[in-house]
């Protein structure tokens, strides 16, 4: 059977002909812009790796702060009992963990989960710093977790330092201490390494600051008292402005919450301070560092 133009358009313009074209034409577009069943989303990022895992399909070994997505699988082909592999959500709580101690066989072969998980500020904050950890994992290492000093956000008010927080738990003593300045994306360290002498006495003394240090990121050491050598002693601080401290100090509260749950999970104290130097890290691009053109 054959239409010419005429027939075929009278065709098209009754009711029963147009519903039947729409409904096709909406089918053709759910086929086109419809998600294809099973698709992966990122649902977190390795926390703590032990051992050589992989994902499948992949010959590289993966690396903290790689970010994996639901229902990815992560094999190791010769478990040990040393080997370790710990997952986070985008939230920052455990999402998976293999210790291969208990369950060496249990490690050959794991499926990432599948998570709902809302979208929140924490969740961009999380990726940007798990991308910065991933590609720049020297300048974030921690190979000595001895020591009092802890990573910390500090304030300062006109023009002084409260260091506080970061000796509110040490010893009374006397503390020869470097401040040493580190250079953040967009912004040069700038200033050279201050050496001061503080006397910590938190039994009579409520606070102690100090005057002439810049806003900024910097690595804080203690000094041997008698030749002024670095001692195995030493954390990342950030110093910022007073007016942007509320905001921050919550955020590397909420952190440090996070940061204790990850040690209940095995994950080593080397792993986690090296996390929070890369938040400061950020912290300090978003609060320090000028904005790029």
């Amino acid at each position: 059977m054959s239409f010419d133009g005429g027939t075929l358009a009278r065709l098209l313009g009754t009711p029963v002909i147009r519903f039947a074209v729409l409904i096709r034409l909406g089918f053709l577009v759910l086929i086109v812009f419809t998600p294809k069943a099973g698709a992966q989303e990122r649902v977190g990022y390795v926390l703590q790796v032990e051992g050589a895992w992989y994902l499948a399909g992949d010959t590289h070994p993966i690396v903290r702060g790689q970010s994996v997505k639901a229902r990815d699988i992560i094999r190791n082909d010769s478990p040990a009992e040393d080997h370790l592999l710990v997952v986070v959500n985008n939230q920052g709580q455990t999402l998976l963990t293999r210790n291969c101690a208990q369950n060496q066989n249990s490690c050959r072969r794991v499926i990432v989960p599948a998570q709902k998980q809302s979208p929140s500020p924490f969740n961009a904050f999380l990726g940007r710093v798990m991308s910065l950890w991933q590609s720049e994992p020297d300048r974030f290492a921690v190979h000595i977790t001895r020591g009092g000093f802890r990573e910390s956000v500090l304030a300062m008010r006109d023009g002084r330092v409260d260091l506080t927080p970061a000796f509110e738990h040490l010893t009374p003593e006397t503390y020869l201490v470097e401040f040493k300045p580190l250079a953040v994306v967009g912004a040069e360290a700038g200033q050279p390494p201050r050496v001061e002498k503080l006397d910590w006495n938190s039994e009579t003394a409520r606070s102690l600051t100090l005057q002439g240090l810049a806003p900024g990121l910097y690595e804080m050491i203690r000094l041997q008292s008698k030749n002024k050598q670095p001692t195995l002693d030493s954390a990342w601080i950030l110093i910022i402005d007073a007016t942007k401290y509320e905001e921050a100090t919550r955020r590397f509260a909420e952190v440090k919450r996070l940061s204790l749950a990850w040690e209940e999970k095995n994950v080593d104290k080397a792993t986690v301070r090296s996390l929070l130097r890369a938040f400061l890290d950020d912290m300090a691009r978003s609060h320090i560092a000028p904005p790029t053109n």
